[in-house]
C-alpha cells in the first residue's frame, strides 16, 4: 500500500448465542460504547499522519465481516489479531484469523 492508501478499521459484533446470564441493554450499550470510543481514539491518532482511517462497526460474526469489508473496499491487504485462545489444532492462530486466511483470496497478515 502506499502512501496515498486508506484504513478500514472494522469491528465487528456478535451477540453471543448462548449466556449464562443475559446483559442488560446498558451493559450492551456500555460495552459497544467503549469499542467505539477506542476505534475513534485509534482514528484520531492517525489522521495527522495525513492517512484516511474509516472506523465501521458492523453486525454479524466476525470472518463473515472482515470478508465482506474487504470484498466491498477491495483491499489489498487484510491485517487482524490473535489471540490463539481455541483448541489445540489453533495454538498459533484464532479461529477468525484461520477463517480468514482459508477463505480471503487476499493476501493477509496475522498479527500476535
Amino acid at each position: 500500500m502506499g502512501s496515498d492508501g486508506e484504513v478500514w478499521i472494522v469491528h465487528a459484533t456478535d451477540p453471543p448465542r448462548h449466556v449464562a446470564e443475559p446483559r442488560t441493554e446498558e451493559e450492551q450499550g456500555s460495552e459497544a460504547g467503549a469499542i467505539e470510543l477506542g476505534l475513534r481514539a485509534i482514528q484520531a491518532a492517525a489522521d495527522p499522519t495525513g492517512r484516511r482511517v474509516h472506523v465501521w462497526i458492523r453486525e454479524g460474526a466476525a470472518p463473515a465481516v472482515i470478508l465482506a469489508v474487504a470484498a466491498e473496499v477491495d483491499a489489498d491487504l487484510i491485517a487482524l489479531g490473535t489471540r490463539g485462545l481455541r483448541g489445540a489444532n489453533r495454538l498459533l492462530l484464532g479461529s477468525v484469523s484461520t477463517e480468514v486466511l482459508l477463505r480471503s483470496g487476499r493476501p493477509v497478515a496475522v498479527v500476535p
